[in-house]
């Protein structure tokens, strides 16, 4: 046991020595990996400083030869951009047959369908591509032709500038002046003074006569309580009666009667009462008639004073935005024959939602009796806009988003289409917004003739190309023919000798 424990013992000690020799080793191999690198490092560097140095001494070499053979190399570089130019041209070129156009070549020959000469193809030129790009590209046409299609020139002016807006409307009550008469009682019609609907009625004027036992026995309470009062002897009696008899007093003043109906009945109570009519007009509404039964709170009349009255007008949401309150408007109501002026006293804060409308409200005197609730009327407010550039509508070509006119430009014949902007039209003119400036001077008359003038123009600029292959096309059949030509006269001497050999 003793000798397998040692044993144990000198193997641990072995393998103890071994990982550290293992570690000494390891140690060193790194040391020597460091020192490597940075002597690495170190001639690395060296060899950056003299590179540097060198390439110093290089580019100041380089530079004064630069500067020496600068004007020697542009003057090469210019000519062989030059020569690279001439070779693309000369690559680029594509000759076509003008009878066969789908046969092409990058050579000039002979088409081997039809054996005519091969036409170059030549590219649409740049300056009209800038034509169709330029917005403002100017035409021109002979004086001789602008007379004889009538073009005449207006200058466009600055100018006070006034809007009417017209619009309708109708005559109605002023509710302010309307009056409903709902007694504060319950009875019966006893008797009808104001019978049908549209009676004129003055003020005081009796409506109707009304049997109302509950007024009865409210002046009979109040004047019981007043005899009472007066008998009363003791004191304490004497105020609760008259704490009593002032509730029957305000019960009274409670049904709101005339002063002059009270102190009538507080003299000898009775259950007849008269309505009468509170202010001067017309009867609007009726609801009641002879023997009805009504109560307290229902409407019995309805009554206007049609001495004032309203015009109700209805603007349109483009409008609304021109239009004030204290604006002037004159208003034409064609069954009377007259026209009455006032102001916009109020404009209704919404939107009719099917008309699409704002209403305005002006107060109307009716002094002779002649305005007539909902007669029918027409209105027109004048704004003033102050100076605006203005042109005649004659002058304005109006194609799909776009506006434009035709300027007179600096040459003879010339003409310019200048695209505008614009506001709205008023009495045959426009307002203009932006494009044009005081004094410039636009086609007036005649504007759609050179529209087309100048629409023609630039549709033969454009198709130029057009009369050179028409040219070629007529060559070509002409070549056909004359082929054709000699193709039979040798068909002819063919035969001929045929003949003379057969003979």
């Amino acid at each position: 046991m003793q000798d397998k424990t040692k044993n144990q013992f000198r193997k641990i000690k072995i393998t103890k020595n071994r990982i550290k020799k293992t570690l000494k080793t390891i140690l060193l191999l790194l040391i020597i990996k460091v020192l490597a690198f940075t002597s690495y490092c170190s001639e690395k560097r060296k060899s950056i400083r003299e590179k540097n140095q060198n390439s110093t001494i290089h580019e100041h070499y380089h530079e004064h030869e630069k500067e020496h053979n600068h004007e020697h190399n542009s003057k090469t570089h210019e000519k062989i951009e030059e020569q690279k130019q001439e070779e693309e041209k000369e690559k680029k070129k594509i000759y076509y047959c003008p009878m066969h156009p789908h046969y092409t070549s990058d050579k000039p020959g002979k088409c081997p369908i039809c054996g005519m000469d091969l036409i170059e193809k030549k590219e649409p030129e740049k300056k009209n591509e800038e034509k169709k790009n330029s917005p403002e590209k100017s035409i021109f046409i002979s004086p001789q032709k602008l007379q004889l299609i009538g073009v005449s020139f207006t200058k466009v002016l600055k100018e006070e500038i006034e809007k009417e807006i017209r619009t309708y409307g109708y005559i109605s009550y002023d509710e302010r002046k309307i009056v409903s008469i709902s007694p504060r009682f319950s009875g019966w019609i006893e008797k009808l003074y104001a019978n049908f609907e549209g009676k004129e009625v003055s003020k005081g004027e009796p409506l109707a006569e009304i049997y109302s036992p509950e007024i009865l026995s409210a002046f009979q309470d109040y004047l019981i309580l007043k005899k009472q009062h007066e008998k009363a002897g003791n004191e304490k009696v004497k105020e609760t009666l008259s704490e009593l008899l002032e509730s029957a007093k305000k019960k009274i003043l409670l049904y709101d009667l005339p002063q002059a109906e009270i102190e009538k009945l507080l003299k000898e109570p009775s259950p007849y009462i008269i309505i009468r009519s509170p202010s001067n007009g017309v009867v609007i509404e009726k609801k009641v008639f002879e023997g009805s039964y009504f109560q307290a709170g229902s409407e019995m009349f309805k009554i206007a004073d049609i001495s004032h009255l309203w015009f109700i007008g209805e603007i349109y949401e483009k409008d609304l935005s021109n239009i004030r309150e204290k604006e002037k408007i004159n208003i034409f109501i064609e069954s009377v024959g007259k026209t009455y002026s006032g102001k916009i006293e109020f404009i209704y804060p919404y939107v009719e939602k099917e008309i699409r409308t704002i209403k305005i409200r002006v107060s109307l005197r009716n002094d002779d009796g002649k305005l007539k609730p909902y007669l029918y009327s027409y209105a027109y407010i004048k704004i003033p806009l102050g100076k605006r550039l203005t042109i005649p509508e004659s002058s304005v070509i109006i194609s799909g988003e776009k506006t434009y006119v035709f300027l007179k430009g600096e040459k003879e014949g010339e003409l310019i289409p200048k695209e505008i902007k614009l506001r709205e039209k008023l009495k045959g003119k426009y307002i203009v917004e932006s494009g044009l400036n005081e004094g410039d001077e636009v086609v007036s008359s005649a504007v759609f003739l050179v529209d087309s003038e100048s629409k023609l123009k630039y549709a033969l600029e454009s198709f130029g190309g057009m009369h050179e292959h028409g040219k070629t096309h007529e060559n070509s059949e002409n070549q056909k023919d004359a082929k054709n030509k000699t193709q039979n006269k040798n068909l002819n001497e063919q035969e001929e000798g045929g003949h003379t050999h057969g003979r």
